[in-house]
């Protein structure tokens, strides 16, 4: 096999066709060459000069153990060809496949001058998997350095052709240096679509291990309470749970007062078919009890859920109400009175999980007492990077505790200062231009407003610049799924999308005028839905208090 430089392209995930079949040429190339051949390329990586981002113009580098280098250009897709020559077209643009093969090697070659390392000994080939050549002679290319459609099954015999492996080793330029050469050349760092899947991977894993320890604790009644901070890996332990009860053939209950959750984790309880488990918000369990006992619930009157409550509350539970696990999850959001209601239509065997992070307690409810229960405590944030965490706990000293357990590198959040409502609008779409131009897409940006939909001002909007929105209409189908624009940008509230992330979070119309407890858990509710960027839009007033929170900060 041969040694492919750099690694971790196996973990790209991607829906562009052109990049796809890069891809798969690399895994043909490292498959079926020899491990005495390296091979560079640039499928998902992008390299860094001056500050700005390009992506490479080569595709592969083949380096053979005599120092002998072959440079391969890919053409997926169809070629056109013409008398003045072959060309490739991008849009309404046509460029010639020749030129860009010269071009590409006489600037290799170059730099390779430039670096005192003297003349590398280079060969060049077109690979045009998808194209089968009518007139070789319009490439203008030596045909043995051709492999279209009709020779695609020699490729890796061509390759080692134009790179025998018993050809002798020359003094110069030494080996050593030509790899050298290339990996500085190459100066590469992760494309952001290869970090976005690895951070998913790494954050799936690291947090994982609070699922696998929490799960082996054992006490009679079963009565578990863990305190998690953000990014602590609750949700992966929620699930794993249900897996548990519906491996066990035991009927499991999830509850949380956030519907979008909700409706999420119906999706991945679908998703898994866990037979017996169900996910609901606290007041549709109370709906559905209700309908189950006759009553006529009018969410037109002011007091519905008062009185969904009272009666959930004072009914009693049959047998077949009764459940074998109870997961309360984002526990900080229920009130204790709505606790005790659910615990009294569990079993008597029952397993009941209680997850919380008092931080994020963003309605002001009364904490509930837990004085007999086992209680863990998870501090580390797996989900967010370094300058997120690091942020908050020089807001508060009471989150010093709290750590970072992200891998990956990160920028600092910047902090957006706006006086009106279309500084404010402007700075957010400023922000979302910036990621893109960095490599983000639009799928991985999330706009998350500081106010409810009753009174933000992105409630009416349709499209924020160039990007149409996707918002929340407001309703829900046949099926209880929410309905969303048609838009490639979402934008949601603080209150809707806690519970959920994105690699970039732009928190945006943020209004206070005074920095009291009950901001500082919503600001770490929506700081904390960044995976890997952060930035914070605030009101001259907002900036004015945060700053000197700052300051006064030990």
């Amino acid at each position: 096999m041969a040694r492919v430089i750099p690694e971790g392209w196996r973990e790209v995930r991607t829906y562009d066709t052109a990049l796809r079949r890069e891809i798969e040429t690399l895994e043909r190339l490292a498959q079926h060459l020899p491990d005495d051949y390296w091979v560079y390329h640039g499928v998902h990586w992008t390299r860094l000069e001056a500050r700005q981002t390009a992506f490479g113009e080569i595709d592969f580098v083949v380096v053979a153990p005599s120092g002998r280098v072959l440079l391969i250009e890919q053409k997926s897709g169809f070629l056109e060809e013409a008398p003045d020559g072959l060309h490739k077209k991008y849009g309404d643009r046509r460029k010639s496949v020749r030129a860009q093969i010269a071009r590409n090697a006489d600037a290799l070659q170059a730099r390779f001058a430039q670096s005192g390392a003297g003349k590398l000994r280079l060969e060049t080939l077109l690979y045009c998997p998808d194209h089968r050549l009518r007139q070789p002679s319009v490439a203008d290319i030596e045909r043995e350095r051709i492999v279209d459609a009709s020779r695609d099954g020699e490729l890796e015999a061509v390759i080692r052709s134009a790179l025998p492996l018993d050809e002798p080793v020359p003094e110069a330029p030494p080996l050593e240096r030509i790899h050298a050469f290339l990996r500085g050349e190459i100066a590469l760092v992760p494309h952001v679509g290869a970090q976005v899947t690895r951070a998913e991977a790494l954050y799936t894993r690291l947090s994982g291990g609070l699922a696998e320890w929490a799960r082996r604790i054992e006490c009679t009644p079963h009565r578990v309470r863990v305190v998690g901070t953000a990014g602590s890996g609750k949700t992966q332990l929620a699930l794993a749970l249900m897996r548990d009860a519906a491996g066990a053939g035991r009927r499991a209950l999830y509850v949380c007062f956030n519907r979008p959750l909700a409706d999420l984790m119906a999706q991945w309880i679908a998703t898994e078919r866990l037979v017996g488990a169900e996910a609901r918000t606290y007041h549709q369990v109370c709906q559905l009890a209700a309908q189950a006992s006759g009553a006529v619930v009018d969410f037109g009157d002011a007091d519905a859920f008062a009185r969904l409550e009272a009666a959930f509350a004072q009914g009693t539970p049959t047998d077949a109400d009764r459940v074998d696990e109870l997961i309360v999850d984002e526990g900080q959001d229920f009130e204790p009175a709505w606790r005790d209601a659910l615990l009294r239509r569990v079993g008597p065997q029952a397993r009941v999980w209680w997850l919380e992070d008092p931080m994020q307690n963003i309605y002001d409810r009364t904490p509930c007492a837990f004085d007999s229960w086992t209680t863990l405590h998870a501090d580390v944030n797996w989900r967010s990077p370094p300058s997120v965490v690091g942020l908050l706990a020089e807001i508060d000293a009471g989150l010093r505790h709290v750590r970072s357990g992200s891998p990956l590198g990160d920028d600092e959040v910047p902090l957006v200062r706006w006086e009106t409502p279309e500084e404010m609008f402007d700075a957010t779409r400023r922000t979302i231009t910036g990621w893109l131009a960095s490599g983000f897409t639009l799928s991985q940006i999330a706009v998350i407003t500081w106010h409810g939909r009753d009174r933000s001002l992105f409630t009416p909007l349709t499209q924020l610049g160039p990007h149409r929105l996707r918002r929340f209409t407001g309703s829900y189908d046949l099926l209880g799924s929410p309905q969303y624009d048609d838009g490639e940008l979402m934008c949601d509230t603080l209150y809707r999308f806690k519970g959920r992330s994105a690699p970039c979070v732009v928190l945006t119309e943020i209004d206070f005028e005074t920095f009291d407890d009950r901001v500082l858990r919503r600001l770490v509710v929506g700081a904390t839905r960044a995976t890997m960027r952060l930035a914070l839009v605030l009101s001259a007033r907002s900036m004015g208090a945060l700053v000197t929170r700052l300051d006064a900060s030990p």
